[in-house]
């Protein structure tokens, strides 16, 4: 491996922390994981967030690679996002996955995991 294979790793890397820094950004990524692919309506149902401040985490987490984007419906543009295997890797390594998938969850037993209220009032 090169020194530029090894800047792009650190980058990759650093990029995915920042990603799963953001408690938003971890529940974004566990409700893709206990769902399924979602379109960006129904993550909006979940998470009492403005819709613009979700682009910016959807962004932020398809930049990371932890998720990926598909652009249309029905001939229609819409944005319908799934968890990549990276996400789910890096669900493990926090320790997320496993709590998600002994349980079937609801959006309270999600929030509870996270530590987070029933919705999430962000702005």
């Amino acid at each position: 491996m090169n020194i530029k294979q090894k800047q792009k790793m650190i980058y990759d890397t650093d990029l995915r922390f920042k990603a799963l820094s953001n408690e938003i950004r971890r529940v974004i990524l566990g409700l893709l994981y206990m769902n399924g692919p979602m379109y960006q309506s129904n993550i909006l149902e979940n998470i009492e967030i403005k819709s613009n401040r979700l682009v910016y985490h959807l962004n932020l987490l398809c930049k990371a690679g932890l998720i990926g984007k598909d652009y249309t419906r029905d001939g229609k543009n819409f944005s319908k996002y799934w968890i990549k295997e990276t996400g789910k890797k890096y669900l493990d390594f926090i320790g997320a996955s496993k709590e998600l998938s002994t349980k079937r969850l609801n959006s309270q037993a999600l929030s509870d995991i996270c530590n987070l209220p029933d919705r999430l009032p962000y702005t």
